[in-house]
């Protein structure tokens, strides 16, 4: 992979193929990393996360979130911010995320 294209996850999303439907989505949100993931440089504590997600629907673009969060050891709270925004990278075959940021927040 070159250095400046996004990451891809290889899980099943668990999503049908309907790559002429999308819509491409900003998702973030502060919540909680349960277990750390080196792989993307995430520790346990409250966090942000940040990813890019290719959908049909805001509400399935959020189901996307919630599971590749899951999957990186990430709980997000009840409400998540999500906007339409340009895309980076075209979409796939399925719904997916990609570029995704975790941002350490401070306990104060």
């Amino acid at each position: 992979m070159a250095e400046n294209e996004p990451k891809r996850f290889p899980f099943d999303t668990g999503f049908y193929d309907r790559p002429d439907k999308f819509h491409h989505y900003t998702v973030k949100s502060e919540g909680e990393v349960f277990e750390a993931n080196e792989k993307h440089g995430s520790h346990p504590g409250p966090a942000e996360l940040l990813m890019y997600v290719w959908a049909e629907t805001s509400d399935q673009a959020v189901e996307v979130y919630r599971k590749v969060g899951s999957h990186l050891g990430y709980t997000a709270p009840e409400t998540v911010a999500i906007e339409e925004s340009v895309a980076m990278a075209p979409p796939g075959q399925r719904p997916s995320a990609y570029n995704v940021t975790f941002t350490s927040k401070e306990q104060g």
